[in-house]
């Protein structure tokens, strides 16, 4: 069966950040999910959406309803810099206390300096490290 995926852009956490970082911070697409979505479906994964926390904040109500539409195994990953970081997982414990079974992955920056400190996190599955690869021509 196919897994479902979903790829989420956390926050940056205002009440821990910075303000006039946060303040200056511009709001931009994902790219890096982005292009991630593109491969998976080019790979004949069928069902991939995108959350995007720069636009739109995700409560549980909002990510339960995501997350319990992905029919198959369930597969969230986040995409995590070390400003956003503490969202992310925040985020993952949501993700685990709506369906403990979803694998969540953290891949960014972030989990590839500490991957250490991302694993550490109980509610964390699996970190990738550095940049996607693409298949061998």
């Amino acid at each position: 069966m196919n897994p479902g995926v979903l790829l989420i852009n956390p926050a940056i956490n205002p009440a821990s950040q910075n303000k006039v970082i946060t303040s200056v911070i511009n709001k931009t697409f994902p790219t890096s999910i982005g292009v991630l979505a593109g491969y998976l479906m080019s790979k004949g994964i069928e069902s991939v959406q995108i959350l995007d926390e720069q636009i739109d904040i995700i409560d549980e109500l909002k990510l339960r309803e995501k997350i319990l539409s992905i029919t198959g195994p369930r597969v969230v990953g986040l995409s995590v810099l070390t400003i956003n970081s503490k969202r992310a997982y925040e985020l993952s414990g949501m993700v685990k206390r709506i369906d403990p079974d979803a694998l969540v992955v953290l891949g960014g920056i972030h989990p590839t300096v500490v991957p250490e400190e991302a694993l550490s996190c109980k509610e964390v599955d699996v970190v990738v490290r550095g940049g996607g690869r693409r298949d061998p021509v």
